[in-house]
């Protein structure tokens, strides 16, 4: 087990971005408006606990609160959606633009390719390739996520190929890893060695990344040379008082686990029981990296798991930034623990794929 990740000069090259700082808003008026009310109703609400020496969370900034009280707001409306795809609609209304973006190329994948995208940096190491399996519940996939994505290609000096995987509820298990299989094979038919090759993803795509590595071992295919799970979600029914006694510091809040968990499983013969990662056979995966917020939803449970796989041999690091909440990483340069745990990502990466 890495207990000390390797040093190097951090590879972080941020750069001006072309729109002003601020916001866009996207789609329909109402969704727009609606969109606007939580950014105003949390920016007063969060600067009057800031003007009064009281936030949330000790550590807290004023925009990291601010911005975590709008995600939370956000989901809250979108949960209250008739549908799914109206939910995400009011998710992707209100956009943030960054003052520094990553040193990114995004580019569209050719004919004959999986659904996704390119995440190309400047920096990317010769050969070095990473498959990123986005969060959301497997409900959501935001228009505003490939920032996060870019983020974490450009820290690990990889090019990134983020999967475009089918969504719940209209697609339920086992579509995600069917379409994950079938990305791994693709690279693999490319001519991505397994030894420079990488998979991660955050909260579900965490959980994905798991599943896909026990599936890899099932098919007899090569493994990658590391598994990255950035605030994993470890268990898909309700594990950890973490779950729910965080919620008043998280923008994900445990009720919301379980309508992703139904809306995964939908009508298969699939239960929470069987995709929960702590039911897996996890001897021989190939190692693990993974990190944590100490004020989000599932620490408990991604605690939990750390363990259980290190009783079944696998070699796993994880680390947990005890006053950040879900997902902190896409944070970038805003946030000194976000940036750290960037770091942290690239200087495993390295370990592992000979950087």
């Amino acid at each position: 087990m890495i207990e000390q990740a390797p040093t190097r000069t951090p590879r972080f090259p941020l750069r001006k971005a072309k729109s002003l700082p601020g916001f866009k808003l996207h789609g329909s008026a109402a969704d727009r408006l609606v969109s606007i009310w939580h950014l105003y109703k949390v920016t007063f609400t969060v600067t009057l606990r800031h003007v009064f020496g009281r936030p949330s969370v000790s550590e807290w900034t004023w925009t990291f609160e601010t911005a975590n009280a709008m995600l939370r707001e956000q989901m809250k409306g979108a949960f209250e959606r008739p549908t799914a795809a109206e939910g995400r609609a009011l998710l992707d209304a209100l956009q943030f633009n960054p003052s520094e973006v990553p040193d990114v190329e995004r580019q569209s994948t050719g004919p004959g390719a999986p659904s996704g995208e390119w995440f190309v940096p400047r920096n990317a190491v010769p050969g070095r390739t990473m498959l990123y399996l986005h969060g959301g519940g497997y409900g959501f996939y935001g228009a505003s996520y490939g920032q996060g994505v870019a983020l974490v290609a450009e820290t690990a000096g990889a090019r990134t190929f983020c999967l475009n995987y089918r969504l719940a509820p209209e697609h339920p298990h086992p579509a995600q890893l069917e379409d994950a299989v079938a990305a791994y094979r693709w690279l693999l038919s490319e001519g991505v060695p397994p030894n420079t090759l990488v998979i991660a993803g955050d909260s579900a795509g965490g959980h994905l990344m798991i599943m896909l590595l026990v599936e890899l071992k099932r098919l007899g295919l090569p493994f990658p040379a590391l598994g990255v799970g950035l605030c994993p979600w470890t268990d898909t029914g309700d594990r950890g008082e973490s779950l729910f006694a965080n919620n008043r510091y998280d923008w994900v809040q445990g009720e919301h686990t379980r309508i992703f968990s139904r809306w995964y499983h939908g009508s298969t013969t699939a239960s929470p029981a069987q995709t929960s990662l702590f039911s897996l056979d996890l001897r021989g995966l190939p190692p693990l990296y993974l990190q944590a917020g100490g004020r989000e939803i599932l620490v408990d449970m991604i605690r939990e798991f750390s363990e259980t796989a290190k009783t079944q041999g696998v070699d796993v690091n994880l680390d947990i930034w005890d006053s950040m909440t879900h997902d902190f990483q896409f944070y970038g340069n805003l946030l000194p623990e976000s940036r750290e745990a960037l770091i942290k990502i690239g200087a495993i990466v390295d370990h592992h794929t000979g950087g």
